[in-house]
């Protein structure tokens, strides 16, 4: 270094001292107007990466160094040195020079192998720290070069792969895992690095266990990924759980389906013999008289019983199965009062009960409800009343309107219920005194009611009951808002006459004979003009293209076909797309009577079939038809 001694005025002494220095050094003037440099040593120039000339005011260099350290002199302490790459930690001493020559200067030295210790141990304590927060993780972390090596590892995955972090460095995870595995692993971190942002994978590792593993990229200064880092978390134990339930959910869909297809059978494995029992025992009451229709009657009477049962056992297994059709609406609460009681007249009349009603709580009133089960609940309610009550008895019909909600009120004068008979009455097929009375039931027809009430927003239930002074049983809904019920239900008779179908073609797709013999017998009764029978769909089909029959009588079970598709192809051909269909079947399941109503059936009539029910709808659908 050329300290330039003229040119500062720097003594000989000052000069051989300052050149004759090994460690960074600068001898400094010192005064009321701030320090500059007077001479600086060959080794702080090359710590500097420049010269450092005569002149140059300390503060460029020291930017953060106290006054008060030149003025005193100071020891060893951190300070900045200033450099183009920013500062740089130095320690620095201060020493003023006491000679005569030399007064007014101080000596300025650089302790840099201090500063580097303490760096480097300020690194060492941060890669320590970072390490034991990775170790103290139980998923696995590590970081692998942009070539696939690993840089390092935490203790989770020394455990898993029994690889030691002394030794992964430069492994690649062909080494640890396998080629197979390794190319997995590698696509996975070279996905990650070629879109520089953060992804996750589901990895394998060997026994089958399952890390999710979320892997991101480390960016150098140019702004390109480096290296990948991951952190890898066993979710082995969730992956057979989350499995478990898609076979359990899948498993639930089989049993649904097949419980489906049992209600089915069920339905029409019962309803059919029922069918004949109930057809030709209604044949039997127009035919005969006297004592003998009294035996058809009874007969007829048990067959219903039987049917009620049937039906009550499927619905409230639907319900369980399926669900409830409860799409509710606004419906009249004394037009649906007036329909139930109607219903059940005769059911009073026979026993000698007495009904009685007081609808002026739910005059004007509609309540939110489904229609159908509105009624069958009503329905259930006045049926127990009449059944269980004393000789002579009375029912009686009624409301109590409460703030948006209205009672529909059943009270009886029969044998009154304890507080525990009370809720026992809802419990499936309880029947109180089963074994001493005479009434037919099933005990199924409260606890679907209290289901079908529920399912409507509403509640059902016991109001209050004496043993020996009779029962009040309650339905409460809310009160549509807004809503005028327009006209009462009127009262009917117990039955119209059979309609006259003289003129009428009726083509009957059924392979039972049993059927056909009841269907043949009732509308030749009703002097039907013509009655055609096919026992296939294939014929049926081929039959009513040909004969143009006025209405189709069809059957879902056949020997060739579903009556779904023959449904449908019915209502493709243009020479029976007009024809009604009358679906015929002992498939009594809700869904499936809404899906072939849907497809284009006129009528959908259950098995064991109203004959009345039967003549009417087919006078009607025909006269519509003709009109």
């Amino acid at each position: 270094m050329d300290v330039s001694r003229r040119s500062n005025g720097v003594s000989t002494a000052a000069a051989e001292l300052i050149e004759l220095a090994v460690a960074p050094s600068l001898i400094v003037r010192h005064g009321p107007d701030g320090a500059e440099v007077v001479a600086a040593s060959t080794a702080f120039s090359a710590l500097l990466g420049r010269s450092v000339p005569a002149g140059t005011c300390l503060s460029e260099l020291f930017p953060a160094l106290p006054a008060d350290a030149l003025a005193s002199g100071c020891g060893p302490r951190e300070v900045g040195l200033a450099g183009a790459g920013g500062e740089t930690p130095v320690l620095l001493r201060v020493d003023r020079l006491r000679s005569d020559e030399l007064a007014g200067l101080v000596l300025v030295q650089l302790d840099v192998t201090a500063s580097r210790s303490r760096a480097d141990r300020a690194l060492w304590e941060s890669e320590q720290m970072m390490q034991a927060i990775a170790d103290a993780v139980d998923a696995l972390i590590y970081l692998k070069g942009a070539d696939g090596r690993y840089l390092l590892i935490n203790s989770s995955f020394e455990k898993a792969t029994g690889v030691r972090r002394e030794d992964v460095v430069g492994m690649t995870d062909d080494d640890i895992f396998g080629a197979r595995l390794g190319r997995t692993y590698h696509a996975n971190d070279r996905r990650v690095l070629d879109a520089a942002r953060s992804m996750m994978f589901e990895e394998l590792v060997p026994g089958d266990t399952i890390y999710l593993s979320t892997k991101f990229p480390l960016i150098g200064e140019d702004g390109k990924p480096y290296a990948v880092g991951g952190i890898s978390t066993d979710i082995t134990d969730r992956s057979h759980a989350e499995q478990a339930v898609r076979l359990a959910r899948d498993e639930a869909e089989r049993a649904n389906a097949a419980k489906t297809e049992f209600l089915s059978r069920m339905s029409h494995e019962l309803r059919t013999p029922l069918n004949s029992i109930l057809g030709f025992g209604q044949l039997l009451e127009l035919d005969l008289r006297g004592e003998q229709a009294d035996r058809a009657h009874r007969i007829v009477q048990a067959g219903h019983h039987l049917l009620n049962l049937i039906n009550e056992v499927l619905d409230i297994t639907t319900t369980e199965h399926v669900g409830l059709d409860v799409e509710v609406e606004p419906v009249g609460a004394v037009e649906a009062f007036q329909e139930a009681l109607v219903l059940v007249r005769p059911l009073a009349e026979a026993r000698g009960i007495t009904l009685a009603r007081d609808f002026h709580g739910g005059l004007d009133t509609a309540v939110v409800a489904n229609r159908r089960r509105l009624a069958q609940v009503l329905l259930n309610l006045l049926s127990n009343a009449v059944k269980y009550n004393r000789p002579d008895g009375m029912v009686t019909a009624s409301f109590r309107a409460g703030e948006g909600r209205i009672r529909f009120l059943v009270t009886d004068t029969g044998r009154g219920l304890t507080a525990e008979e009370a809720e026992r009455v809802f419990a499936p097929f309880e029947r109180l005194d089963a074994g001493g009375t005479e009434v037919e039931g099933t005990g199924l027809g409260l606890t679907l009611s209290r289901t079908l009430v529920e399912a409507m927003g509403g509640t059902l239930g016991v109001e209050r009951s004496k043993p020996g002074r009779g029962s009040v049983f309650f339905l409460e809904l809310p009160i549509a808002p807004g809503v005028r019920p327009q006209h009462e239900a009127a009262e009917t008779g117990p039955g119209e006459p059979l309609a006259d179908l003289s003129s009428v073609h009726v083509l009957y797709i059924e392979d039972a004979d049993a059927n056909v013999e009841l269907v043949r017998g009732v509308l030749e009764r009703q002097r039907v003009a013509e009655l055609t029978c096919a026992r296939t769909g294939a014929d049926g089909v081929a039959l009513a293209r040909v004969a143009r029959p006025d209405i189709i009588l069809l059957d879902l079970h056949l020997p060739d076909a579903d009556g779904e598709n023959v449904l449908a192809r019915l209502r493709a051909q243009p020479e029976t797309a007009a024809i009604p269909v009358v679906v015929v079947s002992a498939d009594a399941l809700g869904p499936r009577i809404t899906r072939l109503t849907e497809a284009g059936a006129a009528a959908y009539l259950t098995k064991p079939v109203d004959l009345r029910a039967l003549v009417r709808t087919i006078s009607e659908l025909t006269s519509e038809s003709r009109g």
